[in-house]
């Protein structure tokens, strides 16, 4: 163990590591414990309360590893902490993850250029607090691709492919939409067996065979459920509509930039990644039709291409919404190590400029962490940015013993599926609509005329509280949020 231990010690980006990740870990268990309920995870929740396992292969929410964890936390503790405990501890496993990919890279100021840029960006961050499959799925996705690596740059090994299969199960299992990913390493297996060993010894490797039908196995399963939900339970819908790099990249990075005054960044960081992403893998290819030598560049060149282009393919062919958002996360880590992969094999000729490199990595880390600490947010995240909060309003709703109360329907799914379950908050509110933008629809201004308390979220309700002349009171509002207590007076 010493002998392990002292010379990582010496390693400066080792420490760097360690440091950052402890940092990081602390913000993610605020946040986890600050943070309130998010509909998503009240719906998971509330699917495993009332045992509605039925309910559960027809729900894009529906992420199994997640629920998994869920449920078994559920026998010992309820509390919202208690619910996102798996996935705080799935933040080390993926910092660990992602100081061995930069580790591939050559340049160190590539390298923590590369692991800032991840475990800084507080729009991932944010889904190692939420019980949600989306960490889970990126950590998975980290350690498959590193499995992957090491057993295609190695003769044909049973065990490390088995292993591999393992890790795709259970990424498939954290996050269904990761299937791109795992698509992309079953056709690199395929691949480097046709390369490796002629056609006809592979039919007659038994171990190699049944590796692929265990990978088929898997895709046939996970496409299986996919369109169970899509033609049954028509819950797969979110995604870009058109415009693939507005929707995969955009959306990513606008919600990265969390909200700073230079989110209009984004579109040109969009760009710019798709452009570098691009150059990358030209050189690599050109590189090992060259060299013809499967190198890491060339393998994670290979992933990231077939993300994309698979999210075309199924776009154009089903109508599948590109990936956008949360599902986005997908290509964030593949993408950015085959940028910084080709970066790091970039040498300045003169070797007393080369601190050039070290200093920029240095910088970028620095501008990330700015970002990350002045950016992130202990009690909101940004996926759910409008849910928040949840809590507080229910309870001060309900503190003033509503006879009819109405919900917003921002809120309503919080209520139902987890604070009425959790705490038995009675009476049960009336859900009514409401939209920023739209007028309130005959069925909400029933509602409303029904209604003694309502927990409000848009302005809309109260104007049309105004001109209908209904007298109105609000109790409690609350900061840098649009829900409202309000009480009726009919």
């Amino acid at each position: 163990m010493r002998s392990i231990t002292r010379p990582l010690a010496k390693q400066p980006f080792f420490l760097f590591h360690v440091l950052a990740t402890i940092f990081a870990w602390m913000f993610v268990w605020h946040h986890a414990s600050t943070m309130d309920i998010v509909y998503d995870e009240a719906s998971s929740y509330y699917i495993l309360k009332t045992g509605n396992y039925k309910a559960l292969p027809g729900v894009a929410n529906t992420h199994w590893l997640n629920s998994f964890f869920m449920r078994l936390m559920m026998i010992f503790n309820e509390s919202v902490i208690a619910l996102r405990l798996h996935v705080i501890i799935a933040f080390p496993f993926f910092a660990q993850g992602i100081y061995r990919l930069a580790a591939l890279i050559k340049s160190t100021g590539a390298q923590i250029a590369f692991y800032c840029l991840i475990i800084f960006n507080p729009y991932i961050l944010d889904f190692f607090s939420l019980a949600r499959g989306y960490s889970l799925a990126i950590t998975l996705q980290v350690w498959t691709i590193l499995a992957f690596i090491k057993a295609v740059q190695t003769d044909f090994n049973y065990r490390q492919w088995i292993k591999l299969i393992i890790l795709s199960a259970l990424t498939l299992g954290a996050n269904l939409s990761y299937q791109y990913t795992i698509m992309a390493i079953t056709g690199g297996y395929l691949l480097y067996c046709s390369i490796t060993d002629s056609l006809m010894s592979w039919y007659a490797n038994i171990q190699k065979r049944r590796i692929t039908a265990l990978f088929v196995l898997l895709l046939f399963f996970s496409t299986a459920d996919l369109l169970f939900i899509k033609y049954y339970g028509k819950d797969l819908e979110f995604g870009g509509k058109e415009n693939f790099i507005g929707s995969v990249f955009n959306t990513f990075w606008d919600k990265s930039l969390y909200k700073a005054s230079y989110t209009p960044l984004s579109f040109w960081l969009s760009w710019c990644t798709f452009a570098l992403i691009l150059m990358a893998g030209i050189y690599f290819i050109r590189k090992t039709i060259q060299q013809k030598k499967w190198s890491p560049g060339i393998i994670i060149t290979f992933i990231t291409g077939s993300i994309f282009l698979l999210g075309l393919i199924f776009h154009l062919v089903l109508n599948t919404p590109y990936i956008a958002n949360r599902t986005a996360l997908q290509w964030y880590v593949p993408g950015l190590l085959t940028i910084f992969l080709a970066v790091g094999e970039w040498q300045i000729p003169v070797k007393k400029y080369r601190f050039i490199g070290y200093a920029l990595g240095t910088a970028t880390c620095i501008l990330v962490i700015f970002h990350f600490v002045t950016r992130y947010n202990s009690r909101r995240c940004m996926e759910y940015y409008m849910e928040d909060p949840t809590r507080q309003p229910l309870y001060d709703l309900y503190a003033q013993r509503p006879a009819r109360p109405s919900l917003s329907f921002w809120i309503a799914g919080t209520y139902i599926g987890y604070y009425s379950q959790v705490d038995q908050l009675a009476p049960s509110g009336v859900i009514f609509e409401e939209f920023t933008n739209e007028p309130l629809t005959n069925k909400a201004i029933q509602t409303l005329n029904e209604s003694d308390y309502i927990l409000s979220h848009t302005i809309t309700t109260t104007r049309f509280l105004d001109s209908a002349h209904i007298r109105y009171t609000v109790i409690k509002s609350y900061p840098d949020s649009d829900f409202k207590v309000i009480r009726l007076y009919h």
